[in-house]
């Protein structure tokens, strides 16, 4: 006989209890937790000093219990609407986006390699609307057919209003990461010290591995008050640090260019190092004398990097290089052939000439749709230069960033959301309200992947009329393997 569905999403108070339990059977009594008993296990002792750092505001509490809520509703698969329903490997979700992630808990709790979310940014005009937890469907279709409630700052709630609306998302967010997963978000100046402090309690302080610069303007505002803002950031956070593994990039010819072989080695072209550091140690504090007989001493406040022992031992191999004429200080051969990694290390500086500028996201959408459709597109440059979880070529195809969704009217052109691709181990999960073609108030959804996920497709997809803002919504992209 077959268990039957209670209909409910996945009871995650559960779940963290039972997995508490598993690892702290001591704690519990007749099914409750002993908080104190578990905290002196963990050798934090109660006192009566209740002071604390913590992160605190209006609503906290109750966001948490919100987020922990079951959900009652139902994900729908629409074939109509669809493009490839029966081959993509993709997942295109229109919803409240707080709702269809306590739906996605149940199939993907920890299966996600790499989340991308990109909320509003708090400016003042975004919508930042409570959650209406009676009704959270009603609320999002009235919220996204008539964008006009703002969230000023003289609200008296306006970073509180915010946090109340990412909060919770981003609970739920962190359970479907896997212990190798990573989570991107975009911010601008107004939120990013919140969001930052928000991302250290939910997913670790010490799971943070870069605050990203986006050059997203390449040309001054003149009529900026006090600075032309250039930039907007992207957080970057780690599940677990110690599984995170990030993906390089190719090397360019100009990264190459700075490796020559002036002396012929064998072993290839190389690039000077300096052979001095700051950190003193006398027993790298010694005078060398290059094969024109000058000695050389360690500049001031500084010595070699190398031990006389380690000096004479690579000079023996060829790894020292005083110059053409031998008279130069002597600096060490690095090769190309023995770097520690193949390819380049991202940095946290995305200049707009390797990832493209709103503008040209801009021109992207326009030549699929229309001037105007979504508010600060992406480039479809952008993601791709991304630091991305280690041997997964994600963040690529979503309908908001690489280009927008295709319309009714262009069936020969698959949605990008909806494009199946070969080279990726995993379906995208798009969680977004998008305009369709000509200002249409359509979405293109994608229904589950064929294979594996078949049995559950009904309760994968859901498709609904979409809102006619972009940036009243926030925007998740999910990609699970």
């Amino acid at each position: 006989m077959t268990d039957r569905l209670d209909g409910l999403s996945m009871d995650i108070e559960a779940e963290n209890k039972a997995r508490l339990q598993a690892v702290f059977p001591e704690c519990f009594t007749e099914g409750k937790l002993d908080i104190d008993k578990l905290l002196s296990l963990c050798g934090e002792y109660i006192t009566d000093d209740f002071e604390k750092y913590e992160f605190k505001w209006k609503g906290k509490s109750e966001c948490l219990r919100l987020a922990q809520r079951r959900s009652t509703a139902t994900l729908r698969p629409c074939p109509s609407e669809s493009v490839h329903f029966d081959t993509t490997q993709n997942l295109y979700i229109e919803g409240d986006n707080l709702e269809v992630l306590k739906l996605l808990q149940k199939s993907y709790f920890r299966k996600v390699k790499m989340i991308y979310t990109d909320p509003p940014y708090n400016t003042g005009s975004d919508f930042v609307y409570e959650d209406d937890f009676a009704d959270p469907m009603r609320r999002y279709l009235e919220v996204t057919a008539q964008a006009t409630k703002s969230n000023p700052e003289t609200m008296g709630r306006y970073h509180t209003n915010w946090l109340n609306m990412m909060y919770p998302r981003l609970r739920l967010a962190a359970n479907l990461l896997r212990d190798d997963g990573g989570i991107f978000i975009s911010i601008d100046d107004n939120e990013v010290a919140n969001l930052r402090k928000l991302c250290d309690e939910v997913f670790g302080e010490e799971n943070f591995i870069a605050q990203l610069i986006w050059e997203r303007a390449y040309a001054p505002k003149n009529d900026a008050k006090y600075i032309s803002n250039s930039h907007d950031y992207i957080l970057m956070y780690a599940k677990a640090i110690e599984n995170f593994q990030i993906g390089r990039l190719p090397r360019t010819e100009e990264a190459n260019a700075r490796y020559q072989n002036p002396d012929n080695d064998p072993r290839g072209v190389w690039k000077p190092s300096d052979m001095s550091v700051k950190t003193y140690n006398a027993e790298c504090d010694y005078p060398i004398t290059t094969p024109s007989g000058r000695v050389i001493e360690p500049p001031t406040g500084r010595c070699w990097s190398l031990s006389k022992k380690a000096f004479l031992e690579r000079l023996q191999d060829n790894r020292i290089y005083f110059g053409a004429d031998g008279n130069s200080v002597p600096c060490i051969k690095r090769f190309l052939t023995e770097l520690k990694y193949d390819g380049m290390a991202p940095t946290s500086l995305m200049f707009y000439k390797d990832v493209g500028h709103s503008q040209e996201g801009a021109k992207e959408v326009t030549a699929l749709l229309e001037a105007g459709a979504f508010d600060g597109p992406l480039s479809a440059r952008h993601p791709r230069r991304q630091p991305r979880p280690h041997r997964r070529a994600v963040l690529e195809g979503e309908g908001h960033h690489a280009g927008a969704p295709c319309a009714d009217q262009r069936p020969e052109r698959p949605c990008p959301a909806a494009r199946s691709d070969p080279g990726r181990n995993g379906p995208c999960l798009a969680a977004a309200p998008r305009r369709g073609h000509n200002g249409s108030d359509r979405c293109l959804q994608n229904a589950a992947d064929s294979g594996q996920h078949q049995g559950r497709r009904a309760h994968d997809v859901h498709a609904r009329r979409v809102g006619r803002d972009r940036q009243d919504q926030q925007v998740n992209t999910i990609y699970a393997q």
